[in-house]
């Protein structure tokens, strides 16, 4: 399996673990960044042996190992990944992936693993002392809250850090961007009803604009890849034709289905009327046990 689609892969598979959908009518809101989980994986990938590196490795490409070839290749992907979205960084569309590894001032960490990680994975290098509890989760918090714009200023309280510890891996993710198509008209904003799965209809504030956009539809969803300013930045809405089917939609995706959403082979350009719901989503995940899963 590509390491594109092995991605995409994983991708999916996180979704479906958070997703539970035999229980519909209990399910949330939930953001996830699978990039963010895949380079650290794949750090943790080359500094690990025996067991561990056959789970990393199943994870990750689909196969329980890496060969040099593969491990060469999964490297320049991730670098080559990096590079792309950097280019997608722009006035109007800030898309920025900033790494970390902390380090405990007490141990020491290979010199080959240290240096693979810095210009592979492009992490940035941090020394703390884990045993000063207070210190080392104000120091984290710090980076991420400049990493984030001031969006996400704490992740971690001095009672969550092991005094142990002996590296910390962190990729954080922030994104903020323009539609290509331009701004959805706030007069054009109405209440409109959303459909809950508990069977619940509230009136929310619906968006609305009218627009050529890429589109797929068959009897079971709708997408449509909406555009932002940078020209390789895009938001893929999937939609159910029904509540209903909801579970079967989910069940049914595969990498290879959402590659021609993203690379236009599935899509055509179309005339199509937008309704998007003002949103805001905000979850935490603890993904130990989704990953156990996985292997």
């Amino acid at each position: 399996m590509q390491i594109e689609e092995s991605q995409l892969t994983l991708s999916l598979e996180l979704f479906r673990q958070l997703v539970d959908c035999e229980n519909v009518s209990d399910l949330k809101n939930t953001v996830i960044s699978p990039f963010s989980l895949s380079i650290v994986l794949a750090v943790l990938y080359e500094g690990s042996s025996g067991e561990t590196a056959k789970e990393l490795a199943l994870l990750m490409t689909g196969s329980d190992k890496l060969d040099d070839c593969n491990l060469h290749y999964s490297r320049e992907y991730f670098v080559c990944l990096m590079q792309s979205l950097k280019k997608c960084h722009s006035k109007n569309c800030q898309l920025l992936i900033t790494n970390k590894v902390f380090k405990s001032i007490e141990k020491e960490v290979n010199e080959n693993f240290a240096n693979t990680i810095q210009k592979s994975y492009l992490f940035d290098e941090e020394t703390v002392n884990f045993v000063d509890a207070e210190k080392a989760a104000k120091t984290i918090n710090e980076f991420v809250n400049k990493a984030t714009n001031c969006m996400l200023p704490a992740i971690t309280a001095a009672d969550q850090i092991d005094p142990t510890t002996c590296l910390l891996l962190l990729s954080v993710l922030y994104f903020k961007g323009s539609w290509g198509f331009g701004p959805f008209n706030i007069d054009c904003t109405q209440k409109a009803t959303f459909h809950n799965f508990d069977g619940q209809k509230p009136q929310v504030d619906t968006m609305f604009k009218h627009i050529s956009a890429p589109y797929y539809g068959d009897d079971q969803l709708q997408a449509v890849r909406l555009p932002y300013s940078s020209p390789n930045v895009s938001m893929i809405l999937l939609l159910p034709r029904n509540k209903e089917n909801f579970s079967q939609v989910v069940q049914n995706l595969d990498a290879n289905f959402l590659q021609s959403i993203m690379n236009g082979k599935k899509t055509v350009e179309r005339e199509v009327d937008v309704h998007l719901p003002k949103f805001k989503v905000d979850s935490k995940h603890d993904l130990t046990s989704v990953l156990k899963n996985l292997v």
